[in-house]
């Protein structure tokens, strides 16, 4: 398997493809996993070592495509600001960023840099995603 490839295409996420998808790359590391360490016990070296790492990065890539978004995102990041968690709570409340931006006196470009921190941080694409995982986790209102 070419680890530069991306195996598993964009499907959505709990229909047979993307499932079958997903046990079929699964399948193949554990493969590569097994033909490595079998060439290990002849005869380990940092060659195999650095195949070993390569393989458990994508082990663990697979399983993080696997998880709906609020188990994928980083359970140590940083907790969101009180200006972040104001602008997420009128996102949620369906407001626009220049409605945000007049709402909060700040220019819509200081709100879209907001929201792009925001993404980044909660590990999402977009502003539905972030204001529905802010509020599973218990960051609004």
């Amino acid at each position: 398997m070419d680890p530069s490839s991306d195996a598993t295409p964009p499907i959505r996420r709990s229909t047979p493809s993307f499932l079958a998808a997903l046990r079929a790359e699964g399948a193949a590391l554990r493969r590569e996993f097994v033909a490595i360490t079998v060439r290990w016990d002849d005869a380990p070296d940092i060659a195999l070592v650095r195949q070993l790492e390569d393989v458990a990065a994508r082990m663990r890539d697979l399983i993080a495509r696997s998880l709906p978004p609020a188990e994928r995102a980083d359970p140590d990041r940083p907790p969101l600001t009180r200006q972040q968690r104001r602008i997420l709570q009128l996102v949620a409340e369906g407001l626009t960023n220049d409605e945000i931006a007049r709402r909060l006196s700040r220019s819509p470009g200081t709100v879209k840099k907001h929201l792009d921190d925001i993404y980044a941080r909660m590990a999402v694409h977009d502003r539905l995603t972030a204001a529905r995982l802010a509020r599973e986790r218990g960051e609004l209102d």
